[in-house]
């Protein structure tokens, strides 16, 4: 189909039309659907950059020693971009890195699984796992826990906190630390 003033043009099985030959409620709809388009996308930055804030915050109150670990796991991500860069194929440059690093290539490539999509700059913070591991211990007597366990692991199959509340009142008798 012929259009010679430039007006339309075919796309897909519809036509495109020029906004300038629109109608006014048309161009005025189109309007606000790009101002909502663009107020939505606003809010969506604003909102990731409140995340990456508090990410990198997270991160920065970290111990030195965590912290510490994420910088050798990006160091050795960092190694793999530049063997990359460096003509390597991907999977070459891992299996490179991850016998130089002595960890696991399955590690490694967890490690780039953890920054996928992630702005490289940002992929510090997401290096290190945001699990905070075991975080206290208690004082306990060995017989207390001798009974604990051989009376948790019976077929009675009483809970394991119906057991510790026997166990507590036991351990006032016999002076055991709970």
């Amino acid at each position: 189909e012929a259009n010679p003033d430039g007006v339309w043009r075919r796309k897909g099985n519809g036509y495109e039309y020029r906004y300038d030959v629109l109608p006014t409620r048309a161009k005025r709809k189109l309007m606000l659907a790009q101002r909502r388009e663009v107020a939505k996308d606003a809010r969506a930055e604003k909102k990731a950059g409140l995340q990456r804030d508090a990410l990198w915050d997270w991160f920065e109150r970290l111990p030195e020693a965590r912290q510490q670990k994420a910088r050798e796991r990006l160091a050795a991500l960092e190694a793999v971009a530049d063997l990359v860069a460096a003509g390597r194929q991907r999977d070459v440059a891992m299996m490179h890195v991850a016998a130089e690093m002595k960890v696991s290539l399955r590690t490694l490539y967890n490690w780039a699984d953890l920054v996928a999509g992630v702005a490289r700059v940002d992929w510090l913070p997401h290096l290190q796992p945001r699990h905070a591991g075991r975080l206290a211990t208690a004082e306990y007597s060995e017989e207390a826990w001798d009974w604990f366990r051989d009376n948790y692991l019976t077929q009675s199959e009483r809970s394991a906190a119906k057991v510790y509340r026997d166990l507590e009142k036991i351990a006032k008798a016999q002076g055991w630390t709970v």
